[in-house]
Parts: structure tokens; C-alpha cells; sequence
């Protein structure tokens, strides 16, 4: 099992945000987690990622707990994570945001890049490789000397899909990664993660989108305050009444 999330809760002071909820996760699976606004799924994605350290229960990545590992610790294990808003770094080309996503396995240290030692500039040429080859895989490689500021939000939406792909993460958390795009972009990105899929990785999304999650991912997730109300394909929670009547007002139209 790639990803095993058992028990997890999470708590402030007396608000509980997440409440005791479990769901595995495949490889090269693509599973969504849905639910209304204010449901819990982006602290979810906070204590898998390790943004936050869950009240109780256990992540495990491959059989190993990640639970009280700092995000950049995670990462290392081969678990990465976009943002619901776009973090870019404005000064910088596309292609150097790309790289920054791939530092993570670079093996540099700050001593080495002070003094730009031979193996940091070979690693750097590296890094620049396997950044382009990255936006040329999601088809945006045109953008690579261009700034974010110069970007439709479409296209800033692919860069941030790009960065967590180029850490060479094994899992990828999309944190909705369709809001704000028109359809045909949102088209696009579903080659996109398909694509991405085909390499070889595993997704988890969340997503409101329901034309987008129906039909992309192999199982959904729901939660409703904070607790898991259904799990299955999509036909299945489609189909699910507590799904209908809790989050898609009572009528589906996937």
C-alpha cells in the first residue's frame, strides 16, 4: 500500500477539523477527496503533507510513518503537495521555478553553492534537463524563459503542477488544481494528470469540480464535517444518497 492514512484527527482548542478519518491509497491510483467548503479536506491535506501534526492517528507512506516529519522530510520520502493558491516566485523564469521543485534531490548543501563547486554547477545543468523535460512533458516548455507575471492563470496553474512534479515524488497532492479554469483548460490538465499518471506516479486531489473528478479518478473520498461519509468509485458516490443529500443537493449531474 502506497499511502495509508488510519484514524486521523485533528483538533483546535475545541473545534474538531478532522475526525477519525481512514482511507488508503493505491499505486498509481488517482483518488479524489471531495466535500462541501469547510469540510476539512485542506487540513487533511495540511496533516498528510505535514503542514500540520494530527491530533491522532497515523500516515503511513509505504508502510512507514510519516507523522511528526517536517514537509521537507516528507518530500525526501517521495510525497509532494500543491497549494489552492498559486506560489510562484516572481522573479525568477518558469524554468527556474521548475528547478527550485527539483533542489529537493539535488544533494546540494549551502557551502557547496556558496563556493560553486564543480559538482554544483554539474548538478545544476542537471536540474536545468530535467526541468524542461518536465514542461515539455505537460506541454508548456514555450513558457520557459517567461516570468509568472507574464502567465494566464491557466498556465500558472500547470507551473505549480509542474514544480511538485519535478521533485520526482512517487505522490502528488493537488490541492485543487482545476479551480479557476475554464473547460477547456480543464480538459487539458486531465490529459495532464492521466499523463502524469501513465509515468508511473500516484495522485491525490481535492477538488470541486464534479465533472473533473468523476472523470479522472479511480476511487473518491468524502468527507462532511470533518468525518468520512463514503468511499468507492465514482459511480459508486455518485449514487450514494448521503453523498447526494450532503454535498450534491440532492441531484447528480456528473
Amino acid at each position: 500500500m502506497l499511502l495509508e492514512v488510519k484514524g486521523l484527527t485533528k483538533q483546535f482548542g475545541g473545534l474538531t477539523a478532522v475526525s477519525d478519518v481512514s482511507f488508503n491509497l493505491v499505486e498509481h491510483q488517482i483518488t479524489a477527496l471531495i466535500g462541501p467548503n469547510g469540510a476539512g479536506k485542506t487540513t487533511l491535506f495540511n496533516c498528510i503533507s505535514g503542514f500540520y501534526q494530527p491530533t491522532k492517528g497515523e500516515v503511513l507512506l509505504r508502510g512507514t510513518s510519516i507523522v511528526g516529519l517536517a514537509p521537507h522530510q516528507i518530500l525526501r520520502k517521495g510525497l509532494a503537495r500543491t497549494f489552492q493558491l498559486v506560489r510562484n516566485f516572481e522573479g525568477m523564469t518558469i524554468l527556474e521555478n521548475i528547478m527550485t521543485g527539483a533542489h529537493s534531490r539535488s544533494g546540494q548543501n549551502l557551502l557547496s553553492a556558496m563556493f560553486s563547486l564543480p559538482k554544483v554547477r554539474k548538478s545544476e545543468q542537471q536540474l536545468r534537463r530535467e526541468a524542461l523535460e518536465v514542461l515539455d512533458i505537460l506541454g508548456i516548455l514555450h513558457l520557459a524563459d517567461k516570468y509568472p507575471n507574464e502567465l494566464s492563470y491557466g498556465q500558472k496553474r500547470l507551473v505549480e503542477v509542474a514544480k511538485v512534479l519535478a521533485t520526482g515524488a512517487d505522490l502528488l497532492l493537488l490541492d485543487e488544481p482545476a479551480a479557476g479554469l475554464n473547460d477547456q483548460e480543464t480538459l487539458s490538465l486531465m490529459k495532464i494528470i492521466e499523463k502524469i499518471r501513465a509515468m508511473g506516479k500516484s495522485i491525490l486531489l481535492v477538488e470541486h469540480n464534479m465533472k473533473f473528478v468523476m472523470g479522472l479518478a479511480d476511487k473518491v473520498v468524502v468527507i462532511e464535517f470533518g468525518k468520512k461519509i463514503a468511499e468507492g468509485t465514482p459511480d459508486e458516490v455518485k449514487s450514494d444518497k448521503r453523498v447526494i443529500n450532503a454535498y450534491l443537493g440532492g441531484t447528480v449531474n456528473a
